[in-house]
């Protein structure tokens, strides 16, 4: 893992730090063991370290500190698909929307804007609403496959008590032996089960429409008249001619 404020054109990069220092390339991780710290000035005193450039603060009503600036993970060796087809279960994350970290702990969530289930080595359905739980120490101890398709995936704002920075950040396609998976199953999910548990085996939707009410109170607690009937019509089912 490696923090670079030296990298052209990129979101976090600047050429010196807000102490006046140049910023570099800091390498945090090598292999598993930590190699290095981000250290500002008054922080190196303390530690009996040299400041590695990466004292960051919004504006002059802060007092600078230690702040990532391009920090990201090196390629490993293996494809993405490879690392896709050597998974039984799990969830592809394509997009992560943001989240909050304890910085005194390492606990994190994130919110996944883009996922898919992996099932038998294969992406099969997308998923809605899941959350990434866990300590970043931990995960980082259960990362078991490593992409080699590095890059920086995009620039945000970073909001810390010197305030808010811009910053970038890039990973390899990489897979976590474990993690916590949270969300909460959708309106829409929740009624087409429901439509799904009512439709018979043989498609006879004869005892369907006498047990409708059922579905009807979750359905149109959702969904409006003109809505619920399009998603009925997939089934077959017209509540309202």
């Amino acid at each position: 893992m490696v923090d670079d404020g030296t990298l052209p054109n990129q979101w976090g990069s600047t050429n010196i730090d807000d102490e006046g220092i140049p910023t570099r390339r800091n390498v945090l991780i090598e292999k598993g063991i930590l190699k290095g710290y981000l250290v500002d000035r008054f922080n190196g005193r303390r530690m009996r370290m040299e400041p590695t450039g990466s004292a960051r603060r919004e504006s002059y009503e802060y007092v600078p500190t230690s702040r990532m600036n391009n920090t990201f993970i090196l390629g490993g060796e293996n494809r993405p698909e490879d690392i896709v087809a050597a998974t039984e279960h799990g969830i592809f994350a394509a997009q992560i929307r943001g989240g909050s970290v304890n910085t005194e702990t390492g606990d994190f969530n994130f919110s996944v804007s883009r996922a898919y289930l992996i099932e038998n080595g294969r992406i099969t359905r997308p998923l809605r609403g899941a959350k990434l739980i866990g300590n970043g120490s931990e995960i980082l101890r259960n990362i078991d496959m490593v992409g080699n398709n590095p890059g920086m995936r995009g620039g945000g704002q970073c909001g810390s008590k010197s305030g808010w920075v811009p910053v970038c950040h890039g990973t390899p396609t990489l897979r976590v032996a474990e993690i916590a998976v949270g969300g909460q199953k959708s309106r829409k999910s929740t009624i087409l089960s429901t439509l799904c548990s009512l439709k018979p085996e043989s498609g006879d939707w004869t005892s369907v429409r006498s047990n409708m009410l059922k579905a009807k109170v979750l359905i149109f607690r959702f969904l409006s008249k003109k809505s619920a009937n399009r998603v009925l019509r997939r089934y077959g089912v017209l509540i309202w001619p």
